[in-house]
Protein backbone atom coordinates (compact mmCIF):
# COMPACT_ATOMS: atom_id res chain seq x y z
CA UNK A 1 0.00 0.00 0.00
CA UNK A 2 2.88 2.32 0.56
CA UNK A 3 4.06 2.08 -2.66
CA UNK A 4 0.99 2.89 -4.58
CA UNK A 5 0.62 5.84 -2.41
CA UNK A 6 4.29 6.90 -3.43
CA UNK A 7 3.42 6.46 -6.39
CA UNK A 8 0.79 8.25 -6.78
CA UNK A 9 2.63 10.60 -4.79
CA UNK A 10 5.30 11.01 -7.27
CA UNK A 11 2.94 11.24 -10.45
CA UNK A 12 0.93 13.81 -8.19
CA UNK A 13 4.46 16.03 -7.92
CA UNK A 14 5.54 15.24 -11.43
CA UNK A 15 1.87 16.82 -13.25
CA UNK A 16 2.47 19.36 -10.96
CA UNK A 17 5.97 20.28 -12.10
CA UNK A 18 6.37 19.17 -15.66
CA UNK A 19 4.14 22.44 -17.01
CA UNK A 20 6.40 24.53 -14.51
CA UNK A 21 9.80 23.33 -15.52
CA UNK A 22 9.80 24.09 -18.55
CA UNK A 23 8.37 27.71 -18.68
CA UNK A 24 11.27 28.55 -16.07
CA UNK A 25 14.05 26.89 -18.33
CA UNK A 26 12.90 29.53 -21.65
CA UNK A 27 12.46 32.21 -19.13
CA UNK A 28 15.96 31.81 -17.79
CA UNK A 29 17.10 30.95 -21.35
CA UNK A 30 15.81 34.28 -21.81
CA UNK A 31 17.16 36.01 -19.07
CA UNK A 32 20.35 34.96 -19.91
CA UNK A 33 20.28 35.61 -23.77
CA UNK A 34 18.38 39.01 -23.66
CA UNK A 35 21.55 41.04 -23.44
CA UNK A 36 23.20 39.47 -26.40
CA UNK A 37 20.17 39.21 -28.36
CA UNK A 38 19.76 43.30 -27.91
CA UNK A 39 23.59 44.04 -28.28
CA UNK A 40 24.29 41.49 -30.88
CA UNK A 41 25.11 43.90 -33.90
CA UNK A 42 26.92 41.58 -36.17
CA UNK A 43 26.77 38.00 -38.28
CA UNK A 44 29.97 36.56 -36.92
CA UNK A 45 29.12 37.17 -33.44
CA UNK A 46 25.70 35.26 -33.88
CA UNK A 47 27.13 32.33 -35.39
CA UNK A 48 29.71 32.61 -32.58
CA UNK A 49 26.78 32.24 -30.23
CA UNK A 50 24.74 29.48 -31.91
CA UNK A 51 27.70 26.99 -32.61
CA UNK A 52 27.19 25.68 -29.21
CA UNK A 53 23.61 24.72 -29.72
CA UNK A 54 24.50 23.39 -33.13
CA UNK A 55 26.75 21.18 -31.78
CA UNK A 56 24.60 19.83 -29.39
CA UNK A 57 21.80 19.51 -32.07
CA UNK A 58 24.57 17.51 -34.37
CA UNK A 59 24.98 15.13 -31.15
CA UNK A 60 21.42 14.94 -30.75
CA UNK A 61 21.47 13.62 -34.63
CA UNK A 62 24.07 10.59 -34.02
CA UNK A 63 22.69 9.81 -30.38
CA UNK A 64 19.23 9.38 -32.74
CA UNK A 65 20.93 7.53 -35.83
CA UNK A 66 23.29 4.95 -33.17
CA UNK A 67 22.03 4.60 -29.70
CA UNK A 68 18.23 4.64 -30.81
CA UNK A 69 18.70 2.87 -34.31
CA UNK A 70 16.61 5.24 -35.76
CA UNK A 71 16.84 6.97 -39.36
CA UNK A 72 17.16 10.97 -39.49
CA UNK A 73 14.10 10.73 -41.03
CA UNK A 74 12.58 9.70 -37.79
CA UNK A 75 14.18 12.47 -36.35
CA UNK A 76 13.11 15.00 -37.88
CA UNK A 77 9.57 14.45 -38.40
CA UNK A 78 9.15 13.49 -34.45
CA UNK A 79 7.93 16.33 -32.58
CA UNK A 80 10.27 16.03 -29.77
CA UNK A 81 13.36 14.98 -31.62
CA UNK A 82 14.45 12.50 -29.23
CA UNK A 83 14.59 14.63 -26.53
CA UNK A 84 16.73 17.32 -28.15
CA UNK A 85 13.43 19.44 -29.68
CA UNK A 86 14.40 22.52 -26.84
CA UNK A 87 17.68 23.29 -29.02
CA UNK A 88 15.99 23.83 -31.99
CA UNK A 89 13.33 25.34 -30.47
CA UNK A 90 16.28 27.86 -28.90
CA UNK A 91 17.93 28.50 -31.89
CA UNK A 92 14.66 29.54 -33.71
CA UNK A 93 13.60 31.73 -30.77
CA UNK A 94 16.84 33.45 -30.85
CA UNK A 95 16.69 34.34 -34.58
CA UNK A 96 13.55 35.44 -34.31
CA UNK A 97 14.26 37.50 -31.29
CA UNK A 98 17.22 38.77 -33.32
CA UNK A 99 16.05 38.68 -36.91
CA UNK A 100 12.72 41.11 -35.17
CA UNK A 101 15.84 43.57 -33.63
CA UNK A 102 17.26 43.69 -36.75
CA UNK A 103 14.88 44.84 -38.54
CA UNK A 104 13.63 46.98 -35.82
CA UNK A 105 17.05 48.84 -36.00
CA UNK A 106 16.30 49.53 -39.27
CA UNK A 107 13.47 51.67 -39.26
CA UNK A 108 14.59 54.34 -36.77
CA UNK A 109 11.31 54.81 -35.57
CA UNK A 110 10.38 52.23 -33.78
CA UNK A 111 13.90 50.93 -32.27
CA UNK A 112 13.05 51.52 -28.62
CA UNK A 113 13.44 48.73 -26.18
CA UNK A 114 9.28 48.98 -25.76
CA UNK A 115 8.14 48.50 -29.09
CA UNK A 116 10.74 45.61 -29.54
CA UNK A 117 8.92 44.02 -26.20
CA UNK A 118 5.36 44.53 -27.58
CA UNK A 119 6.66 43.30 -31.22
CA UNK A 120 7.74 39.98 -29.35
CA UNK A 121 4.50 40.23 -27.32
CA UNK A 122 2.50 40.32 -30.46
CA UNK A 123 5.08 37.29 -32.07
CA UNK A 124 4.20 35.07 -28.81
CA UNK A 125 0.72 35.20 -29.10
CA UNK A 126 0.60 34.70 -32.86
CA UNK A 127 2.51 31.82 -32.12
CA UNK A 128 0.51 30.47 -29.47
CA UNK A 129 -2.61 30.84 -31.67
CA UNK A 130 -0.88 28.78 -34.62
CA UNK A 131 -0.64 26.10 -32.81
CA UNK A 132 -3.91 24.48 -33.20
CA UNK A 133 -4.02 24.69 -37.00
CA UNK A 134 -0.66 22.91 -37.01
CA UNK A 135 -2.71 19.95 -35.14
CA UNK A 136 -5.38 20.04 -37.17
CA UNK A 137 -4.39 19.38 -40.54
CA UNK A 138 -1.94 16.50 -41.85
CA UNK A 139 0.75 18.63 -43.95
CA UNK A 140 0.51 21.52 -41.69
CA UNK A 141 1.22 18.40 -38.87
CA UNK A 142 4.52 17.77 -40.28
CA UNK A 143 5.83 21.30 -40.87
CA UNK A 144 5.04 22.35 -37.43
CA UNK A 145 7.00 18.93 -36.26
CA UNK A 146 9.91 19.64 -38.27
CA UNK A 147 10.14 23.05 -37.02
CA UNK A 148 8.55 22.33 -33.51
CA UNK A 149 6.38 25.06 -33.68
CA UNK A 150 3.43 23.93 -31.56
CA UNK A 151 6.50 23.47 -28.74
CA UNK A 152 7.68 27.47 -29.77
CA UNK A 153 4.32 28.47 -29.43
CA UNK A 154 3.69 27.42 -25.82
CA UNK A 155 6.90 28.32 -24.86
CA UNK A 156 8.02 31.58 -26.71
CA UNK A 157 6.05 33.92 -24.25
CA UNK A 158 8.41 32.64 -21.37
CA UNK A 159 11.40 33.68 -23.30
CA UNK A 160 10.03 37.18 -24.12
CA UNK A 161 9.18 37.49 -20.40
CA UNK A 162 12.87 36.68 -19.98
CA UNK A 163 14.44 39.54 -22.37
CA UNK A 164 12.06 41.59 -20.87
CA UNK A 165 13.22 40.88 -17.19
CA UNK A 166 17.22 41.27 -18.56
CA UNK A 167 15.98 44.55 -19.94
CA UNK A 168 14.14 46.00 -16.88
CA UNK A 169 16.82 44.20 -14.37
CA UNK A 170 17.12 46.17 -11.38
CA UNK A 171 13.04 46.04 -10.95
CA UNK A 172 13.00 42.39 -11.27
CA UNK A 173 16.19 41.60 -8.82
CA UNK A 174 14.39 43.74 -6.03
CA UNK A 175 10.87 41.65 -6.66
CA UNK A 176 12.88 38.84 -6.51
CA UNK A 177 14.76 39.81 -3.41
CA UNK A 178 11.46 40.88 -1.48
CA UNK A 179 9.73 37.26 -2.41
CA UNK A 180 12.88 35.48 -1.48
CA UNK A 181 11.56 33.14 0.77
CA UNK A 182 8.68 32.54 -1.80
CA UNK A 183 10.98 31.86 -4.60
CA UNK A 184 13.27 29.51 -1.83
CA UNK A 185 10.45 27.69 -0.97
CA UNK A 186 8.96 27.09 -4.37
CA UNK A 187 12.71 26.04 -5.74
CA UNK A 188 12.76 23.52 -2.65
CA UNK A 189 9.44 22.27 -3.34
CA UNK A 190 9.84 21.37 -7.33
CA UNK A 191 13.96 20.39 -6.70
Amino acid sequence: VELNSLALYASLLQSLIQPFYLALFFFISGYLGGKSIWHETTWSGLIRRLQWPILRLCFGLIYTYFVLNQNLYYFITQLTKSGYWFIIALLEIYALCYFTRRALAKSKRYCDPKSYFLLLLGLAVLLYILRLPLKTCSWLEVIGNITCLPLIGTYFIFFVFGIIATHYSKCFTSIVIKLKWIISAIVLFVA
